[in-house]
């Protein structure tokens, strides 16, 4: 029920390296594989819980290139005003 994909980063001993998200639709998760369409732009949360946004310039370029949709946008959009707002909390929730 969330726009976003958000991976676990961490060295084989454990050692975590951070959080990426990327924000996402039409995501499907089966018993073998989770399929979601990438909506450009990602986030990256370091171990010090410092909040990053990746890949605006190619978000801008995808606006220009008409390969996002305003819907898409918009949705982009609530995903990282979400994740500013809350992501500590998320953080906290996955590693409980």
């Amino acid at each position: 029920e969330r726009d976003y994909v958000l991976y676990r980063l961490s060295s084989p001993s454990g050692l975590l390296y951070g959080y990426r998200i990327d924000a996402a639709e039409e995501i499907d998760i089966t018993p073998t594989m989770i399929n979601w369409r990438d909506l450009i732009l990602d986030f990256w949360i370091s171990p010090k819980l410092e909040f990053h946004v990746l890949d605006e310039d190619e978000l801008q370029e995808g606006i220009k290139n008409n390969l996002i949709t305003s819907t898409q946008l918009q949705k982009v959009r609530a995903v990282e005003t979400y994740l500013r707002d809350n992501f500590s909390s998320l953080i906290k929730e996955i590693e409980s």
